[in-house]
């Protein structure tokens, strides 16, 4: 088994690398607003080039006020 990677990344940002296969260990305590991170498969890990912004929807879909 590889020895594990850990890394720093954004905390804001840190599901998206949860969702790519990474598990969360802790905040990083010298780099307040990150987290540290943790690759352990055999695999190489995962890397995000970009984490994608927070999407939201607009509650405005093209009807009037009448409904129409």
């Amino acid at each position: 088994m590889m020895k594990p990677i850990r890394k720093s990344v954004p905390t804001m940002g840190v599901h998206h690398w949860w969702n790519a296969g990474w598990s969360y260990v802790m905040p990083d305590f010298d780099h307040p607003g990150n987290s540290i991170i943790e690759w352990i498969a055999d695999s190489a890990p995962v890397e995000l080039n970009r984490v994608p912004e927070t999407q939201t929807e607009s509650a405005d879909d093209g009807r009037t006020a009448t409904g129409s």
